[in-house]
């Protein structure tokens, strides 16, 4: 699905990007640059801004995820339904077999 392909190939290592800036750039503020502060701030709000665009992505795919998930469940399902449906048929028909093969059996034997 494009939605979970999406995220481990765009969402997951932007995150981790945007994680790596900023421990960055807290390791680096020093209050004693007077200048730096506005600059790290403004990098703060890039990434922050950033983060909300994708959340934002993210929340809007929630739908997709949840009907995806949903079809997957019942597929799921419909393929266990089916299984069960073959092993119930396929024991019907062993156990026809069966006693078909004893009728016969015991047919032959009351004539010899």
């Amino acid at each position: 699905m494009q939605e979970t392909d999406q995220y481990y190939t765009e969402i997951r290592p932007k995150t981790d990007k945007f994680c790596n800036e900023i421990a960055t750039l807290r390791s680096s503020k020093d209050i004693s640059l007077g200048d730096q502060i506005i600059k790290h701030v403004d990098e703060y709000t890039n990434i922050i801004n950033e983060l909300i665009s994708k959340v934002e992505d993210i929340s809007s795919k929630v739908g997709a995820l949840e009907d995806f998930k949903t079809k997957k469940q019942e597929s799921e399902q419909k393929s266990r339904r089916k299984e069960w449906t073959l092993v119930i048929i396929g024991g019907i028909i062993g156990a026809v077999a069966l006693a078909l093969c004893e009728w016969i059996v015991s047919s032959f034997s009351k004539k010899t």
